[in-house]
Protein backbone atom coordinates (compact mmCIF):
# COMPACT_ATOMS: atom_id res chain seq x y z
CA UNK A 1 0.00 0.00 0.00
CA UNK A 2 1.11 3.69 -0.80
CA UNK A 3 2.61 5.55 2.37
CA UNK A 4 1.50 8.81 3.29
CA UNK A 5 4.25 11.23 2.40
CA UNK A 6 5.80 12.43 5.44
CA UNK A 7 5.54 15.93 4.71
CA UNK A 8 1.67 15.61 3.64
CA UNK A 9 -0.41 18.58 4.30
CA UNK A 10 -3.28 16.72 5.99
CA UNK A 11 -4.02 12.85 7.28
CA UNK A 12 -6.09 10.31 6.54
CA UNK A 13 -8.97 10.45 9.54
CA UNK A 14 -8.31 14.61 8.99
CA UNK A 15 -10.18 13.80 5.83
CA UNK A 16 -12.33 11.04 7.04
CA UNK A 17 -13.64 13.17 9.39
CA UNK A 18 -14.41 15.76 6.60
CA UNK A 19 -15.75 13.52 4.19
CA UNK A 20 -18.18 11.98 6.93
CA UNK A 21 -17.22 8.23 6.00
CA UNK A 22 -18.67 5.51 7.03
CA UNK A 23 -18.81 1.86 7.05
CA UNK A 24 -20.47 2.04 3.92
CA UNK A 25 -19.57 5.34 2.08
CA UNK A 26 -15.75 5.25 1.44
CA UNK A 27 -15.10 1.62 1.31
CA UNK A 28 -14.63 -0.98 -1.25
CA UNK A 29 -14.53 -4.59 -1.50
CA UNK A 30 -11.60 -6.01 0.95
CA UNK A 31 -11.91 -10.15 1.06
CA UNK A 32 -13.94 -12.87 0.12
CA UNK A 33 -14.03 -15.43 3.24
CA UNK A 34 -16.01 -18.74 3.76
CA UNK A 35 -15.92 -22.12 5.08
CA UNK A 36 -16.47 -25.08 2.66
CA UNK A 37 -18.74 -27.14 5.38
CA UNK A 38 -15.47 -29.83 5.35
CA UNK A 39 -14.10 -32.22 8.20
CA UNK A 40 -17.50 -32.50 9.32
CA UNK A 41 -18.09 -28.99 10.30
CA UNK A 42 -21.92 -28.07 10.90
CA UNK A 43 -21.42 -23.96 11.48
CA UNK A 44 -18.74 -21.49 11.10
CA UNK A 45 -19.14 -17.21 11.22
CA UNK A 46 -16.03 -14.45 10.76
CA UNK A 47 -15.93 -11.74 12.64
CA UNK A 48 -13.68 -8.66 12.55
CA UNK A 49 -12.82 -5.95 15.22
CA UNK A 50 -10.83 -3.40 15.30
CA UNK A 51 -7.65 -5.27 15.85
CA UNK A 52 -8.83 -9.02 14.60
CA UNK A 53 -10.13 -10.96 12.29
CA UNK A 54 -11.55 -14.10 14.19
CA UNK A 55 -12.38 -17.56 11.86
CA UNK A 56 -14.63 -20.24 14.18
CA UNK A 57 -15.55 -23.62 13.10
CA UNK A 58 -18.18 -25.43 15.39
CA UNK A 59 -18.23 -29.48 14.84
CA UNK A 60 -15.88 -32.17 13.21
CA UNK A 61 -12.17 -32.64 13.50
CA UNK A 62 -11.41 -28.52 13.16
CA UNK A 63 -13.62 -27.39 15.34
CA UNK A 64 -12.06 -23.98 17.52
CA UNK A 65 -11.42 -20.50 16.90
CA UNK A 66 -8.20 -19.20 14.50
CA UNK A 67 -7.34 -15.41 15.76
CA UNK A 68 -5.50 -13.58 13.14
CA UNK A 69 -4.16 -10.40 14.46
CA UNK A 70 -4.32 -7.77 11.78
CA UNK A 71 -0.98 -5.62 13.00
CA UNK A 72 0.62 -8.78 12.95
CA UNK A 73 3.78 -8.72 9.82
CA UNK A 74 2.07 -11.71 8.62
CA UNK A 75 -1.44 -10.64 8.61
CA UNK A 76 -0.98 -6.81 7.66
CA UNK A 77 -1.60 -6.63 4.15
CA UNK A 78 -4.90 -8.15 2.25
CA UNK A 79 -2.50 -10.89 0.05
CA UNK A 80 -1.07 -11.85 3.50
CA UNK A 81 -3.97 -12.29 5.32
CA UNK A 82 -5.83 -14.31 2.41
CA UNK A 83 -2.74 -16.57 2.66
CA UNK A 84 -2.77 -17.00 6.03
CA UNK A 85 -6.68 -17.77 6.39
CA UNK A 86 -6.17 -20.32 3.43
CA UNK A 87 -3.08 -21.96 5.10
CA UNK A 88 -4.70 -22.52 8.05
CA UNK A 89 -5.95 -25.70 6.67
CA UNK A 90 -9.27 -25.71 8.98
CA UNK A 91 -11.61 -25.58 5.27
CA UNK A 92 -11.31 -21.89 5.20
CA UNK A 93 -11.34 -20.62 1.58
CA UNK A 94 -10.44 -16.52 0.66
CA UNK A 95 -9.75 -14.27 -2.33
CA UNK A 96 -8.89 -10.96 -2.17
CA UNK A 97 -11.35 -8.57 -3.88
CA UNK A 98 -9.27 -5.21 -3.45
CA UNK A 99 -5.65 -3.82 -3.25
CA UNK A 100 -3.40 -6.66 -2.55
CA UNK A 101 -0.97 -4.25 -0.17
CA UNK A 102 -4.00 -2.28 1.13
CA UNK A 103 -3.37 -2.35 5.08
CA UNK A 104 -5.77 -4.54 7.15
CA UNK A 105 -5.89 -2.20 9.55
CA UNK A 106 -8.80 -0.54 7.45
CA UNK A 107 -11.10 -3.51 7.48
CA UNK A 108 -14.45 -2.48 8.96
CA UNK A 109 -15.78 -3.73 11.62
CA UNK A 110 -18.51 -7.15 11.58
CA UNK A 111 -19.87 -8.43 14.06
CA UNK A 112 -20.25 -12.62 13.97
CA UNK A 113 -21.60 -13.88 10.91
CA UNK A 114 -22.42 -17.24 8.98
CA UNK A 115 -19.68 -18.16 6.83
CA UNK A 116 -20.74 -21.50 6.76
CA UNK A 117 -20.86 -22.88 2.78
CA UNK A 118 -19.97 -20.76 -0.30
CA UNK A 119 -23.67 -19.54 -0.55
CA UNK A 120 -22.65 -17.74 2.93
CA UNK A 121 -19.88 -15.77 1.64
CA UNK A 122 -19.25 -13.13 3.13
CA UNK A 123 -17.51 -10.15 1.60
CA UNK A 124 -15.27 -7.62 4.00
CA UNK A 125 -15.70 -4.27 3.37
CA UNK A 126 -12.29 -1.99 3.82
CA UNK A 127 -11.88 1.92 4.09
CA UNK A 128 -10.58 2.78 0.97
CA UNK A 129 -7.12 3.97 2.60
CA UNK A 130 -5.60 3.26 -0.46
CA UNK A 131 -7.28 5.68 -2.41
CA UNK A 132 -7.28 8.45 0.60
CA UNK A 133 -3.50 8.20 0.30
CA UNK A 134 -2.76 8.75 -3.38
CA UNK A 135 -5.14 11.55 -3.40
CA UNK A 136 -4.04 13.23 -0.16
CA UNK A 137 -0.15 13.03 -1.30
CA UNK A 138 -0.60 13.83 -5.34
CA UNK A 139 -2.66 16.93 -3.68
CA UNK A 140 -0.30 18.05 -1.18
CA UNK A 141 2.10 17.89 -3.87
CA UNK A 142 -0.42 19.93 -5.94
CA UNK A 143 -0.88 22.50 -3.64
CA UNK A 144 3.19 23.05 -3.19
CA UNK A 145 3.40 23.23 -6.39
CA UNK A 146 1.21 25.80 -7.17
CA UNK A 147 2.21 27.39 -4.44
CA UNK A 148 5.90 27.95 -5.32
CA UNK A 149 6.98 25.93 -1.88
CA UNK A 150 6.82 23.52 1.04
CA UNK A 151 4.48 23.91 3.98
CA UNK A 152 5.48 21.74 6.82
CA UNK A 153 9.19 22.63 8.90
CA UNK A 154 12.30 20.98 7.55
CA UNK A 155 15.97 21.15 7.38
CA UNK A 156 17.24 22.46 4.12
CA UNK A 157 20.77 22.93 2.40
CA UNK A 158 20.88 25.54 -0.47
CA UNK A 159 23.67 26.76 -2.40
CA UNK A 160 23.90 30.57 -4.33
CA UNK A 161 25.85 32.63 -6.02
CA UNK A 162 27.38 35.47 -4.67
CA UNK A 163 26.92 38.48 -6.73
CA UNK A 164 27.22 42.52 -5.99
CA UNK A 165 24.55 42.93 -3.14
CA UNK A 166 24.26 42.07 -0.14
CA UNK A 167 21.22 40.24 -0.35
CA UNK A 168 20.55 36.29 -0.38
CA UNK A 169 16.89 35.16 -0.87
CA UNK A 170 16.04 31.42 0.30
CA UNK A 171 13.64 28.97 -1.37
CA UNK A 172 11.91 28.08 1.49
CA UNK A 173 9.92 30.32 4.51
CA UNK A 174 8.61 30.96 6.82
CA UNK A 175 12.34 30.95 8.39
CA UNK A 176 12.31 29.37 11.62
CA UNK A 177 16.70 28.47 12.42
CA UNK A 178 19.48 29.30 10.63
CA UNK A 179 22.47 27.09 12.16
CA UNK A 180 24.84 27.85 9.18
CA UNK A 181 25.74 30.68 6.72
CA UNK A 182 29.28 30.72 4.71
CA UNK A 183 30.50 32.63 1.54
CA UNK A 184 33.36 31.12 0.05
CA UNK A 185 34.20 27.88 -1.10
CA UNK A 186 38.35 26.52 -1.44
CA UNK A 187 39.58 22.85 -2.34
CA UNK A 188 39.40 20.63 0.04
CA UNK A 189 41.35 17.51 -1.10
CA UNK A 190 42.43 16.15 -5.19
CA UNK A 191 40.83 13.02 -5.86
CA UNK A 192 41.50 10.17 -9.04
CA UNK A 193 41.22 7.05 -9.85
CA UNK A 194 43.48 4.49 -12.09
CA UNK A 195 42.08 1.09 -11.45
CA UNK A 196 43.04 -1.17 -13.73
CA UNK A 197 40.48 -2.54 -16.10
CA UNK A 198 37.87 0.42 -15.38
CA UNK A 199 36.65 3.02 -18.25
CA UNK A 200 35.48 5.66 -16.31
CA UNK A 201 35.58 7.01 -12.59
CA UNK A 202 33.19 9.70 -11.29
CA UNK A 203 32.54 11.46 -7.33
CA UNK A 204 29.15 12.45 -5.99
CA UNK A 205 28.92 14.63 -2.36
CA UNK A 206 24.91 14.79 -1.90
CA UNK A 207 25.39 15.87 1.66
CA UNK A 208 25.24 13.05 3.36
CA UNK A 209 27.65 10.40 1.75
CA UNK A 210 29.90 10.49 -0.99
CA UNK A 211 29.68 8.32 -3.88
CA UNK A 212 32.63 6.99 -5.74
CA UNK A 213 31.99 5.08 -9.22
CA UNK A 214 34.07 3.04 -11.35
CA UNK A 215 32.79 1.70 -14.39
CA UNK A 216 33.68 -0.62 -17.13
CA UNK A 217 33.07 -4.19 -18.51
CA UNK A 218 35.20 -6.18 -15.62
CA UNK A 219 35.37 -7.22 -11.95
CA UNK A 220 36.98 -3.75 -11.79
CA UNK A 221 34.18 -1.83 -11.56
CA UNK A 222 31.96 -1.38 -8.51
CA UNK A 223 30.62 1.49 -6.47
CA UNK A 224 31.71 2.47 -2.96
CA UNK A 225 29.39 4.60 -0.38
CA UNK A 226 31.20 6.34 2.52
CA UNK A 227 28.82 8.06 4.72
CA UNK A 228 30.15 11.48 6.19
CA UNK A 229 28.84 11.27 9.22
CA UNK A 230 30.72 8.28 10.11
CA UNK A 231 34.24 10.19 9.25
CA UNK A 232 33.91 13.28 10.92
CA UNK A 233 37.13 15.26 9.74
CA UNK A 234 38.44 15.70 6.01
CA UNK A 235 41.69 13.99 7.41
CA UNK A 236 39.36 10.46 8.37
CA UNK A 237 37.02 10.61 5.32
CA UNK A 238 40.56 11.08 2.92
CA UNK A 239 42.15 7.83 5.12
CA UNK A 240 39.23 5.78 4.55
CA UNK A 241 38.72 6.38 0.56
CA UNK A 242 42.59 5.11 0.29
CA UNK A 243 42.10 2.24 2.46
CA UNK A 244 39.41 1.12 -0.18
CA UNK A 245 42.12 -0.40 -2.52
CA UNK A 246 40.19 -0.04 -5.23
CA UNK A 247 42.81 2.50 -7.00
CA UNK A 248 41.44 5.56 -5.46
CA UNK A 249 44.19 8.27 -4.22
CA UNK A 250 43.63 11.44 -2.38
CA UNK A 251 45.77 14.30 -1.41
CA UNK A 252 44.43 17.26 0.87
CA UNK A 253 44.94 20.42 -0.82
CA UNK A 254 45.27 22.84 2.98
CA UNK A 255 47.03 21.43 6.22
CA UNK A 256 44.54 23.71 7.63
CA UNK A 257 41.11 21.75 5.79
CA UNK A 258 42.64 18.93 8.04
CA UNK A 259 40.09 18.93 10.96
CA UNK A 260 37.41 20.54 8.55
CA UNK A 261 34.06 18.78 9.05
CA UNK A 262 33.08 16.63 6.07
CA UNK A 263 29.52 17.31 6.04
CA UNK A 264 31.22 20.57 5.37
CA UNK A 265 31.76 19.73 1.95
CA UNK A 266 30.16 21.17 -1.41
CA UNK A 267 27.74 18.88 -3.00
CA UNK A 268 28.78 17.51 -6.65
CA UNK A 269 27.04 15.17 -9.16
CA UNK A 270 29.38 13.04 -11.17
CA UNK A 271 32.83 14.28 -10.99
CA UNK A 272 34.80 12.87 -13.43
CA UNK A 273 38.12 11.70 -11.68
CA UNK A 274 39.11 8.60 -14.10
CA UNK A 275 42.93 9.31 -14.51
CA UNK A 276 42.04 12.69 -13.97
CA UNK A 277 42.80 14.57 -10.62
CA UNK A 278 39.72 16.47 -9.53
CA UNK A 279 39.03 19.03 -6.67
CA UNK A 280 36.51 17.92 -3.99
CA UNK A 281 35.60 21.39 -2.56
CA UNK A 282 34.74 23.08 1.09
CA UNK A 283 32.62 25.21 2.13
CA UNK A 284 34.43 28.10 4.24
CA UNK A 285 34.37 31.82 5.43
CA UNK A 286 31.63 31.06 8.06
CA UNK A 287 29.36 34.42 8.69
CA UNK A 288 28.18 35.17 11.98
CA UNK A 289 26.80 38.49 11.66
CA UNK A 290 23.79 39.05 9.75
CA UNK A 291 19.88 39.93 9.55
CA UNK A 292 16.98 37.61 8.56
CA UNK A 293 13.57 38.64 7.44
CA UNK A 294 12.11 35.84 7.92
CA UNK A 295 8.54 36.27 6.31
CA UNK A 296 10.17 36.78 2.63
CA UNK A 297 12.97 34.46 3.70
CA UNK A 298 15.67 36.96 3.41
CA UNK A 299 19.21 37.39 4.71
CA UNK A 300 20.81 40.85 4.54
CA UNK A 301 24.67 41.10 5.23
CA UNK A 302 26.39 44.48 5.97
CA UNK A 303 29.19 44.09 3.39
CA UNK A 304 28.87 43.30 -0.29
CA UNK A 305 28.97 39.22 -1.06
CA UNK A 306 31.80 38.32 -3.61
CA UNK A 307 30.87 37.21 -6.63
CA UNK A 308 30.62 33.44 -7.34
CA UNK A 309 29.38 29.88 -8.42
CA UNK A 310 27.77 28.71 -5.27
CA UNK A 311 29.85 30.34 -2.84
CA UNK A 312 27.35 30.77 -0.72
CA UNK A 313 26.23 27.93 1.43
CA UNK A 314 23.11 28.11 4.31
CA UNK A 315 21.70 25.70 6.57
CA UNK A 316 18.21 26.91 7.47
CA UNK A 317 14.97 25.57 8.73
CA UNK A 318 11.70 27.10 7.59
CA UNK A 319 8.01 25.81 7.20
CA UNK A 320 5.16 25.83 10.04
CA UNK A 321 4.96 23.12 12.72
CA UNK A 322 1.07 23.40 11.94
CA UNK A 323 -0.29 23.35 8.83
CA UNK A 324 -2.48 27.06 8.17
CA UNK A 325 -5.70 25.57 8.41
CA UNK A 326 -6.45 27.30 4.87
CA UNK A 327 -3.93 25.28 3.04
CA UNK A 328 -5.61 22.20 4.93
CA UNK A 329 -8.79 23.07 3.66
CA UNK A 330 -7.83 23.91 0.16
CA UNK A 331 -6.46 20.70 0.04
CA UNK A 332 -8.99 18.72 1.40
CA UNK A 333 -11.18 20.22 -1.02
CA UNK A 334 -9.24 19.48 -3.92
CA UNK A 335 -9.64 15.80 -2.62
CA UNK A 336 -12.98 16.08 -1.76
CA UNK A 337 -14.17 17.12 -5.12
CA UNK A 338 -11.90 14.37 -6.66
CA UNK A 339 -13.13 12.00 -4.62
CA UNK A 340 -16.96 12.90 -4.69
CA UNK A 341 -17.03 12.93 -8.67
CA UNK A 342 -15.49 9.39 -8.58
CA UNK A 343 -17.92 8.37 -5.94
CA UNK A 344 -16.78 5.53 -3.34
CA UNK A 345 -13.64 5.11 -5.42
CA UNK A 346 -11.85 8.55 -6.49
CA UNK A 347 -9.18 6.80 -8.22
CA UNK A 348 -11.21 4.11 -9.73
CA UNK A 349 -11.44 4.25 -13.80
CA UNK A 350 -13.08 1.28 -14.78
CA UNK A 351 -14.84 -1.01 -12.29
CA UNK A 352 -15.99 -5.15 -13.39
CA UNK A 353 -18.33 -6.41 -10.88
CA UNK A 354 -17.53 -10.16 -10.59
CA UNK A 355 -14.58 -10.63 -8.65
CA UNK A 356 -14.33 -6.69 -8.36
CA UNK A 357 -11.37 -6.06 -10.19
CA UNK A 358 -10.88 -2.02 -11.18
CA UNK A 359 -8.14 -0.04 -13.04
CA UNK A 360 -6.84 3.12 -11.15
CA UNK A 361 -6.35 6.73 -12.53
CA UNK A 362 -3.15 7.61 -13.69
CA UNK A 363 -0.92 10.74 -11.80
CA UNK A 364 -1.50 13.06 -14.17
CA UNK A 365 -5.55 11.79 -14.68
CA UNK A 366 -5.00 12.48 -10.71
CA UNK A 367 -3.64 16.11 -11.26
CA UNK A 368 -5.98 16.89 -13.84
CA UNK A 369 -8.64 16.51 -10.99
CA UNK A 370 -7.30 18.75 -8.85
CA UNK A 371 -6.95 21.54 -11.90
CA UNK A 372 -10.31 21.47 -12.51
CA UNK A 373 -10.76 22.55 -9.09
CA UNK A 374 -8.37 24.94 -8.21
CA UNK A 375 -10.17 27.88 -9.08
CA UNK A 376 -12.27 27.08 -6.00
CA UNK A 377 -9.42 27.28 -3.46
CA UNK A 378 -7.07 29.90 -5.11
CA UNK A 379 -8.22 32.42 -2.92
CA UNK A 380 -7.37 30.84 -0.10
CA UNK A 381 -3.77 29.69 -1.33
CA UNK A 382 -2.64 33.29 -3.66
CA UNK A 383 -1.51 34.82 0.15
CA UNK A 384 0.73 31.40 0.77
CA UNK A 385 2.48 31.90 -2.71
CA UNK A 386 6.12 32.19 -2.83
CA UNK A 387 7.28 34.89 -5.50
CA UNK A 388 10.58 33.48 -7.42
CA UNK A 389 13.43 35.74 -6.99
CA UNK A 390 16.23 36.25 -10.02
Amino acid sequence: MPSLDSYALITIDYLKGFLGLTSGEGTLPGISVYHDESASATAATVQVTDTTVALIVTGGTNAGTSTLTLAAAANDTVDELVAVINALSKGWVAKALGPGDADTGDLVVVPATDAFGASKTQTLMMFDSYSLTILINAASAFVENYCNRNFKSRSYVEYHDGGSGNEIFLDQLPVTQITRLSIGRDNAFEIQCSKTGITGATVTVDGTSIILDRFGTTAATGTDTIALASYATIALLIAAINALSEGWTTTISDSDFTNSPSTDLIEVFGLNAYDNKNYIELATEREDTFNVDTSMSMITLSHTINRGTKNIRVDYTAGYSTVPADVQAAVTKLVSAAWRTKSQDPSMKSETIGDYKYERMTADEINGSFGASIGEVTSSLNPYCRETFA
